[in-house]
């Protein structure tokens, strides 16, 4: 056997039948399953085979037909997969004690903000979707960098970074998350363009990840957090004012702006 491509593996077994093939697919499956239990992220596998019946028949027709195989396997299990996936990403989101009254805030925030920039049902759910998953790519950043106390390193904070794109991996390969997968990749820009991962600036960055950033921080700054208080409303609008044009849309910022002045008391 040897690996054939980026992620397949090509397993040649000479004079077996199709159900000694079928009893070594099986038994890789298993052990599949039980190395990787506990993994946050399961694993699966799509196996394709085929057996040569005739002599007339050559290795590259009999590794077509697995290949083909293969792919169906991979296409009717992507849906369960897909859901024991997601399943799997909730509860290790749900780990974390501070996120869900980060969620919770969030959510109410982008559901006034989306009623006040006049989106339509369509727009104003992937913005709630944005605000519930925008950092689902933190479940591949090791425990002990998203939880340790202090100041983090260099190293630490390029391995934090890629949570964009790591939450991009993830989003575009489940179903109910696809639709928000380039939203959630460019949840970290700035209008200056001197954002990330990608540093677009301007409107090239989504317009949902352009109004979900400007939530994002007033929610920094609002939130409680273990090591400060809270920032006062009217310090927040303030900050957030000043770095309208360079980290954030302008025209949304005034636009949360006014929407938190006019129904919150800022004294």
């Amino acid at each position: 056997y040897g690996r054939w491509g980026g992620d397949e593996f090509l397993v040649i077994m000479p004079n077996s039948t199709p159900s000694c093939v079928m009893v070594v697919r099986d038994r890789l499956r298993r052990a599949l399953r039980k190395d990787t239990d506990g993994f946050v992220v399961p694993l699966s596998v799509s196996a394709g085979m085929a057996v040569k019946e005739d002599v007339r028949q050559s290795l590259v027709d009999i590794r077509k037909k697995a290949e083909e195989e293969m792919y169906r396997d991979k296409l009717l299990s992507r849906t369960a997969g897909g859901e024991v996936l997601f399943k799997a990403i909730e509860r290790r989101l749900e780990e974390d004690p501070g996120r869900k009254p980060h969620i919770t805030r969030v959510l109410e925030l982008a559901e006034r903000f989306a009623f006040r920039l006049g989106l339509d049902q369509r727009e104003t759910k992937r913005l709630e979707l944005l605000a519930r998953y925008h950092d689902i790519g933190n479940v591949a950043v090791p425990r002990e960098v998203l939880k340790k106390p202090g100041p983090i390193d260099e190293a630490e904070w390029r391995i934090v970074r890629r949570h964009a794109e790591l939450g991009y991996q993830i989003a575009r390969n489940l179903a109910p998350l696809a639709d928000i997968a380039d939203e959630i990749l460019h949840h970290h820009e700035r209008y200056d363009g001197k954002g990330y991962p990608v540093g677009l600036s301007s409107e090239d960055i989504p317009f949902l990840s352009r109004a979900y950033s400007i939530i994002d921080a007033f929610d920094a700054m609002t939130g409680y957090r273990v090591f400060r208080e809270p920032v006062k409303l009217k310090e927040a609008l303030k900050e957030l004012e000043f770095q309208a044009g360079s980290q954030f849309d302008p025209s949304l910022t005034a636009s949360f702006s006014e929407m938190i002045s006019f129904s919150e008391d800022l004294s």
